[in-house]
């Protein structure tokens, strides 16, 4: 079978669009069905050559994994830890700062870890994406999924956290590391789950 990739216009007759779904989280992105009935397109329209529709796809989800999931997940960790700092420098209880806690300078201090060892991890694969591309060899296509996996699992560890040191506040829709727990989520399901992507590291580590 010969995979094909096509780039459809908005407007192109047999294209629609269904139902906008109400998620959890990602607000900021609208999420629905695109729904093809006796859509046709033009030769104009095939991206690359007959042939090569899998190896594109394949060179874009490396791509969407470590500059994408990965990425936007430290942003999303690096925000609550911002706000769980400033939080327990602001928050007093028993006369003291909650930062002043020993228990909470703990948990902020793995925060801060898990994150750049996240960071440093997904900087060194888009560096090792950037020489290779478009032939990635195995070794940087687990990196890739290693970055995406470890990265949007630190981002829910991190944001789970934040709404712990917030306490019952973080919990309230007002609070905005309320938001950040729930956009976290959705990032270790999208571009592969994170159970997939221990699948692709285990198979790499086999052809190795």
């Amino acid at each position: 079978m010969k995979f094909r990739r096509f780039l459809v216009h908005k407007d192109s007759p047999g294209l629609r669009y269904g139902k906008i779904e109400e998620k959890m989280g990602l607000h900021g992105s609208m999420t629905g069905d695109i729904i093809l009935e006796d859509c046709q397109v033009g030769e104009e329209a095939l991206i690359g050559q007959i042939g090569e529709g899998w190896r594109i796809l394949a060179q874009l989800g490396n791509s969407m994994r470590a500059w994408g999931a990965a990425s936007i997940a430290l942003g999303i960790a690096q925000s609550a830890l911002n706000h769980a700092v400033a939080y327990s420098k602001d928050r007093h209880q028993f006369g003291k700062r909650l930062g002043d806690f020993q228990a909470l300078r703990f948990m902020m201090a793995d925060m801060a870890m898990q994150l750049e060892a996240a960071r440093c991890l997904v900087r060194e694969t888009n560096r090792r994406v950037d020489i290779e591309s478009p032939n990635v060899s195995y070794p940087t296509m687990s990196m890739v999924s290693m970055s995406k996996c470890f990265a949007t699992d630190m981002a829910m560890k991190v944001t789970t956290d934040a709404v712990q040191i917030f306490g019952g506040y973080g919990y309230m829709k007002e609070c905005p590391v309320e938001r950040l727990m729930r956009d976290a989520k959705v990032f270790q399901i999208l571009d592969g789950s994170n159970q997939v992507q221990r699948m692709i590291i285990g198979s790499n580590l086999l052809k190795a």
